[in-house]
């Protein structure tokens, strides 16, 4: 009698904490893992960029009140509030992202126990 892989059924006489997995299940949930990683790893990027942009803007915001509507100061902060709503928008789709792949994930990788 062999054992049945937990992940896809199939006979393996491989065990991982005492619970039988095949090779391919343990390949695939490799893949899956760098997969996840990957993106937990731009979502971290973009969230850092969003948060610098918002800092600058921020701070831009805080040493221009006060001046009037047309110096020129206000127009840097303009360029500023852009970079800010930019990187927002990135993050946000990194988030998007990186959620739907963890609901997709759950409960359906090989090998989980």
């Amino acid at each position: 009698w062999m054992p049945k892989c937990a992940g896809c059924g199939t006979e393996t006489d491989l065990l991982e904490l005492d619970v039988p997995i095949c090779p391919t299940c343990v390949r695939e949930r490799e893949r899956f893992d760098t997969s996840l990683a990957g993106l937990n790893a731009e979502l971290a990027s973009a969230r850092e960029l969003y948060r610098k942009a918002m800092e600058e803007f921020d701070h831009h915001e805080a040493m221009c009140r006060g001046l009037p509507k047309g110096h020129p100061d206000r127009a840097a902060g303009a360029r500023l509030e852009e970079k800010a709503r930019t990187s927002g928008e990135k993050y946000w789709e990194a988030l998007r992202v990186y959620s739907l792949a963890l609901r997709k994930s759950d409960g359906k990788m090989p090998g989980a126990t």
